[in-house]
């Protein structure tokens, strides 16, 4: 925490992300584990917060008064039984959520299309509301929530002047579910998979040139 604080370096921890680690901070500390990091300092520096599964209303309000933000991984959540993030509670306090995927521990693909579309289609199943997380949320949890939370987005999430030309090409002929495409922006977060991607460019630089990896030697 000391050094993280003398460097200006972002925390990153998971927290809350079962009931069983609740319970065992709980015991432990007399404390829950968000109230126990906030004793330490943690919610006083700039940090990123992985999961969240476990927090209550005012927790919540807690995190959206501090410098944290949520990476949230809803496939290893489902994958490990731990919950479902109150994603949309979050952002609602204007807590900065972007999407993620935990690890190959509890993640076997780690594709960040088939994560925006759990995280939509969760948060609509947990709220009750067809309505909740539309497409719109979702890709801008995939975009630049996902900087923002990073605290890069000045640099990257968008397409804008004056930023990093981080973009991916996607070619929908030919693919039967990606038609038709009159609202592709749906099909980005409902139909589209990471093997649809022709073309990768980071930073301007061509990576991923009709679907094979230029930088690596497979």
């Amino acid at each position: 925490m000391n050094l993280a604080k003398e460097e200006n370096i972002p925390l990153h921890i998971h927290v809350a992300e079962t009931q069983e680690e609740s319970g065992i901070i709980l015991k432990r500390y007399g404390k829950r584990p968000l109230a126990f990091l906030d004793e330490l300092g943690y919610l006083d520096h700039k940090a990123v917060f992985a999961h969240g599964v476990e927090l209550n209303e005012a927790e919540i309000t807690r995190l959206a008064d501090s410098q944290v933000a949520i990476a949230h991984n809803p496939i290893s959540n489902l994958k490990l039984a731990s919950g479902i993030a109150p994603v949309v509670q979050l952002q609602m306090a204007g807590v900065a959520v972007g999407i993620a995927t935990d690890s190959v521990a509890s993640n076997n693909n780690l594709d960040m299309f088939e994560e925006g579309r759990t995280a939509a289609l969760l948060q609509k199943m947990k709220s009750g509301d067809a309505s909740q997380f539309p497409i719109e949320t979702a890709l801008k949890a995939l975009t630049i929530e996902g900087a923002k939370v990073l605290g890069m987005e000045d640099e990257i999430g968008s397409l804008e002047v004056g930023k990093q030309a981080d973009f991916l090409v996607i070619q929908p002929q030919g693919k039967i579910h990606l038609q038709p495409q009159e609202n592709m922006l749906s099909h980005l977060v409902y139909a589209v998979k990471s093997s649809d991607v022709d073309d990768v460019y980071i930073a301007g630089e061509q990576v991923v040139r009709a679907g094979k990896v230029l930088t690596v030697d497979l």
